[in-house]
């Protein structure tokens, strides 16, 4: 599926209201200088991105680069040493639990092994936000549940447990889960993993499917490269603690640096030393 370019900003008119002009756009999520260690141990340092509304947004790098972790943060579960975070331009930085808790509401998390509560169904797994979260009533949850199971294309699935599912479907269902509580950003962490090519090409296909359908601002974590440049608009790589380079799929092939052509490539010989 080809996706439209996205524009850099919105139309507006001047104060005479005559010429028209170009508003910047307030970033969906955005990323100011973030510096995060754990146990004493540097893992990102300075990380600056900002992600427009509408785009599917990649971010790729070696085992334990932090990619994960970026995710932690934008949700609000860690807290950068240094830097700013900010989802629809309000700062989550210093958010009590209760703020935080709002944020998180706009934002649906598709865990890498989706996740899913073992003794519960899958119709039990997709409600599970709704009656935590909503006072809405058995048989709105049941219409809900219903609609976002057939969107990932497990309709009449509710009845299952996790443990009769295959790791293609029990991604599905944990993506059904975030759409449930209609999230404006889908953050995917490592959505082809553990999956065969032909399945993640199939979850491919339903990110930019839900991209494209719902208008979800999707980040996308992955080391598998060909899924990545499949779907995102633009790609960031981590490196070292750093942002190595962002552009898209085809600007990071033709001109990426040699850090990113030994990675895109799979080399085993280069600056990446494993």
């Amino acid at each position: 599926m080809t996706r439209p370019p996205l524009p850099d900003a919105n139309p507006a008119t001047d104060e005479a209201g005559a010429t028209p002009v170009l508003a910047p756009e307030v970033p969906v999520i955005e990323l100011r200088n973030v510096s995060f260690s754990f146990g004493g141990h540097s893992v990102l340092t300075e990380v600056s991105l900002s992600i427009p509304k509408g785009e599917i947004f990649g971010v790729m790098g070696m085992s334990g680069c932090g990619k994960s972790t970026l995710l932690k943060l934008i949700m609000g579960l860690l807290r950068p040493d240094d830097g700013d975070i900010r989802v629809k331009g309000r700062s989550i930085i210093g958010l009590h639990e209760p703020e935080l808790n709002e944020v998180r509401r706009t934002l649906g998390m598709c865990f890498q092994y989706a996740a899913l509560f073992d003794s519960m169904t899958v119709g039990e797994n997709v409600a599970f936000g709704l009656y935590r979260h909503t006072r809405l009533s058995r048989g709105e949850v049941t219409d809900i549940v219903a609609d976002c199971l057939d969107r990932v294309g497990m309709t009449g699935s509710e009845a299952l447990y996790p443990s009769e599912l295959s790791g293609g479907m029990r991604k599905r269902v944990g993506i059904a889960r975030a759409l449930a509580l209609q999230p404006e950003v889908m953050l995917y962490d490592e959505p082809s993993s553990g999956l065969d090519p032909i399945v993640a090409s199939v979850i491919d296909g339903l990110i930019l499917h839900l991209a494209d359908d719902l208008g979800v601002t999707s980040v996308v974590v992955s080391h598998h490269v060909r899924n990545l440049f499949a779907v995102a608009d633009r790609v960031m790589m981590l490196h070292d603690r750093r942002v190595e380079q962002v552009a898209s799929p085809e600007e990071l092939q033709a001109n990426g640096s040699e850090v990113v052509r030994q990675f895109v490539h799979g080399r085993p010989t280069g600056p990446i030393i494993v």
